[in-house]
């Protein structure tokens, strides 16, 4: 409660000081606003329980230990890979059209704000889906093995990417070029990132398994916002050089959902999405850049796009309390979330190719001239992602089928 107190206070600091042109310092108007937001935020919790105990529940948040899956597919899991797939071509739509240059003013720029805090959850859920299916791996070649396969795929696709880049786009596939790409991750920096996560996981899970309480591993949770997404809204106190522990945030909450079931009333789970993504958006209003454009320092560290950022912890939090659980039971619906979450990876490094193919094509004045298409954009890049995914699937398994039956 505190932790949102504070945003909420960085969120309607400037706000205020607009609204009475009162002479008080910023940070003194900031910490007096803490006060009342907390207080707020106590009142809310206690009406809440109030009016569940009226409908026959004690409270409207619950937590108790997840019963066992069986190693049976959690469908709702699919369902949350294929949000983050599709939230990765939809945030790239807000940098490729001009939206962190465009004025924030109008009812449109302010839903497009709303757009691109839920699609910057991407990475966010990519990392804390991770932690959910990785928190018990142990040391050992089984684990680490899966790096290869990783390592493959990025291999192959970037393969392709240079003949694109050669073939489509004319560019020069000079040595120092082809290392960049293939070497250094430039056509994929997520890879990167997850292989070293995928090097350290054994160890993240020692220290996982050696808390016994529920209470410690929230401490640890608490502790990682803490230190990594509290700095931007306490001046520098905490400082910004903690900031590539969200990494450790994300994983450590994946671990948490797993063994623990949060449950939160579906449609109290979306008003509380609805009503965060709107403070973010009059705060994001409210401290713009002095050309009135997108202000990435705000409540965040720009360095990352936001993705260590408490309102981007507290939407992941909420998307995957959401959507863990979900499972419609209709089994063309099951195979349809399924296929796109087993192509997730490769959907996400294709996507930039296409990116590069078809937004030179698009001919519009400004972002707010092409964003009413942003869904048929999207979707575009999304099923050419998708198709091309799964042609990469079929030859990979093809090269690999003599080998499974020389195992058999």
């Amino acid at each position: 409660m505190l932790f949102i107190s504070l945003y909420i206070s960085a969120c309607l600091c400037s706000y205020l000081i607009s609204l009475t042109g009162t002479e008080l310092s910023r940070p003194l108007i900031y910490t007096i606003l803490v006060v009342p937001a907390y207080i707020f935020l106590v009142v809310a919790d206690l009406a809440l329980n109030r009016l569940c105990r009226r409908t026959g529940s004690e409270s409207w948040l619950y937590i108790y230990e997840r019963p066992s899956k069986d190693n049976k597919r959690i469908y709702g899991m699919d369902v949350i890979r294929f949000f983050a797939i599709i939230s990765v071509p939809s945030i790239h739509f807000m940098g490729l059209t001009g939206f962190y240059s465009t004025c924030l003013e109008g009812k449109k720029m302010f839903i497009a704000t709303c757009v691109r805090w839920i699609f910057i959850c991407c990475v966010p859920l990519f990392l804390t889906i991770t932690g959910y299916f990785k928190h018990n791996k142990t040391l050992g070649f089984a684990h680490y093995k899966s790096i290869f396969t990783v390592l493959a795929t990025h291999i192959f696709i970037t393969c392709i990417r240079l003949a694109v880049d050669y073939k489509y786009h004319g560019i020069d596939l000079t040595r120092d070029y082809i290392l960049d790409k293939l070497v250094y991750f430039e056509y994929g920096w997520y890879v990167a990132l997850y292989i070293g996560i995928m090097l350290l996981i054994p160890f993240f899970n020692l220290i996982w398994s050696s808390l016994q309480s529920r209470l410690h591993k929230e401490l640890l949770i608490i502790t990682l916002i803490f230190l990594c997404s509290i700095g931007p809204l306490t001046y520098s106190v905490v400082p910004s050089s903690w900031v590539i522990l969200y990494v450790f945030i994300y994983y450590f909450i994946g671990a948490y959902l797993c063994e623990y079931e949060v449950y939160i009333n579906k449609l109290l789970n979306i008003l509380l999405i609805v009503a965060l993504l709107v403070l973010t958006a009059i705060g994001n209003f409210t401290n713009r850049m002095a050309d009135g454009s997108f202000n990435w320092d705000f409540a965040a560290y720009g360095s990352n796009s936001g993705y260590s950022s408490l309102p981007a912890v507290m939407l992941t939090f909420l998307i995957m309390t959401l959507l863990i659980d979900v499972d419609t039971g209709i089994k063309p619906l099951r195979g349809f979330f399924y296929s796109f979450s087993v192509v997730s990876l490769e959907m996400y490094m294709l996507s930039q190719m296409f990116d590069g193919i078809i937004y030179p094509k698009l001919n519009f004045d400004g972002f707010m001239d092409i964003f009413p298409y942003m869904p048929m954009v999207v979707a575009g890049i999304v099923m050419l992602s998708y198709i091309s995914a799964q042609i990469k699937r079929l030859i990979f398994y093809l090269i690999c089928l003599p080998f499974r039956l020389i195992d058999k």
